[in-house]
């Protein structure tokens, strides 16, 4: 099993209740089918990536409701 993180655009609109959607998303889906439920700007990366992503400063997390998977 693997985690991927899951990055939810604030500006994402319907997704107006991002929180919500982060929340709701845990354990239970796919990439594949948060992305046709809540739109294709939302980015799924492997653990190791996103910890890329953070230590290379690329990330800003004021920009995106955080949640994850396991898959």
């Amino acid at each position: 099993m693997s985690t991927i993180i899951i990055l939810i655009p604030l500006n994402n609109d319907d997704r107006v209740n991002g929180r919500g959607v982060a929340e709701s998303i845990e354990h239970n889906t796919t990439l594949e089918t948060i992305q046709k439920e809540h739109g294709e700007d939302i980015e799924g990366y492997s653990l190791s990536d996103f910890m890329d992503l953070c230590n290379n400063q690329e990330f800003n997390p004021d920009s995106y409701w955080v949640s994850y998977i396991n898959c």
